[in-house]
């Protein structure tokens, strides 16, 4: 008898393997392996910055309880007609059902679900806790100021949220074209948010006087007062360009900006504000081109908004940076537009970590270009200096949306002031 015993006198285990499948080799070599159940967050729901619960409200959909799923994306999202036109859905790019053919149209789903919940008047069943008898102060009333009033009232707090504009709504009303997101729609959602007990005075800018008094009245301040104010150009010129921000308002002020959309537009950036101010022109029969200092894939606005701008017919000039701009007579008597711009031409050097380009000059090498208006969309910056998150004055938390400041009373910071990302998903996800 062979002694299969080890030199330190173990017997060792043998595991028998097949390579046959199991329609083959039904109850052979495999019989010792058990299924283990992992349990996991789909991955539509891990990519969705406000978490919704997407498989769940794709399932209560399916079976057409409309306002079963309408209440569960409220759980998690304020806004569900809106988010449903203006959010990016991170979701599709993780569904895993893309790789069978494409991925499930989740955004269209939520602004369904958004729209029917709207036009039939239905109201949330969503229980809040009771009142705690604590009052909280926010300043802006943007998707991250909404969104912090409408989570911390369901949670029992009483909130009053403070807007410097005429009309709540932040970049949602200002600074989002109406071709994306309708007044109307807007107004449902924000007038849902009021109705659960949240204040909003309008045309109440806080200071830093309102601060102070506020830590007399409040138990604590939310401060999402977003980015408002678009950089500048620091080049010869600069003055004479129009700033894409407010453009975007007075448009959607009804201010006269008819002038201003004639013949042929530079527009400066390369973000989601360069694309709106882009086409929001075309529609008002303007010819606008787009300038950025890097490439298309580097471009931090969402790729499928570009990809519609450039359908649309929106030109798009990469690796060129303006520094000059002056009259078209310095260039050409007889040219009609009224600005030259000269351009920078740019190279790639390297390329980031995230494989985002970085671009220097390319040695002496300009273009120029010749438009009837200059429009400016490079970034932007808090409107005001106290809106800075503070780095090391207080003890501080930081989370995923937000960052709290342990000051005479808390001051939570949130939306565009602490996200990465400036989205409206992400700056009002702040369950």
């Amino acid at each position: 008898m062979t002694d299969y015993k080890t030199p330190d006198n173990k017997i060792p285990l043998f595991l028998p393997h097949s390579s046959a499948s199991t329609d083959l080799n039904k109850t052979g070599s495999w019989r010792y392996v058990r299924p283990l159940y992992d349990e996991k967050t789909s991955a539509c729901s891990a990519a969705c910055p406000v978490g919704e619960d997407i498989a769940r409200i794709e399932m209560l959909v399916s079976q057409q309880l409309i306002p079963q799923a309408w209440e569960t994306i409220l759980k998690e999202n304020p806004f569900p007609a809106v988010c449903g036109r203006v959010c990016f859905h991170n979701c599709e790019g993780a569904c895993i059902r893309s790789q069978m053919d494409d991925a499930v149209a989740i955004h269209h789903l939520e602004r369904f679900v958004g729209d029917t919940a709207i036009s039939s008047e239905q109201t949330p069943k969503i229980k809040a806790l009771p009142d705690n008898g604590k009052k909280v102060a926010i300043a802006g009333s943007g998707p991250a100021g909404l969104g912090a009033a409408y989570f911390l009232t369901r949670l029992g707090y009483g909130c009053e949220v403070f807007e410097a504009q005429s009309e709540p709504g932040g970049i949602l009303r200002w600074g989002i074209p109406t071709y994306r997101l309708p007044q109307e729609v807007l107004e449902k959602e924000i007038n849902r948010i009021e109705k659960l007990g949240v204040t909003i005075h309008c045309r109440t800018p806080v200071t830093t006087e309102m601060l102070e008094t506020f830590k007399t009245q409040y138990d604590a301040v939310f401060i999402g007062c977003g980015y408002g104010r678009t950089i500048d150009l620091k080049i010869k010129g600069a003055q004479k360009a129009i700033n894409g921000l407010q453009f975007l308002y007075n448009i959607r002020a009804e201010h006269d900006v008819e002038v201003k959309t004639k013949g042929t537009a530079a527009v400066i950036g390369g973000g989601n504000t360069a694309i709106d101010v882009a086409r929001t022109l075309v529609r008002l029969g303007g010819d606008p081109i787009i300038v950025y200092r890097r490439r298309r894939q580097d471009m931090p606005a969402f790729d499928p908004e570009v990809q519609m701008a450039l359908n649309e017919g929106v030109k798009l000039k990469e690796l060129l940076t303006p520094i000059r701009i002056e009259g078209a007579g310095s260039a050409s008597e007889d040219h009609p537009a009224p600005y030259v711009m000269t351009l920078q031409k740019m190279k790639v050097s390297a390329t980031e970590i995230k494989g985002r380009a970085r671009v220097v000059p390319d040695g002496d090498k300009t273009e120029k270009l010749q438009v009837d208006h200059i429009f400016t969309a490079i970034g932007a910056e808090p409107t005001e200096s106290w809106h800075h998150v503070p780095t090391a004055e207080h003890p501080s938390l930081t989370l995923s949306h937000c960052k709290l400041i342990d000051a005479d009373i808390p001051i939570a910071y949130g939306g565009d002031l602490t996200n990465r990302v400036k989205s409206v998903a992400d700056v009002s996800g702040l369950s």
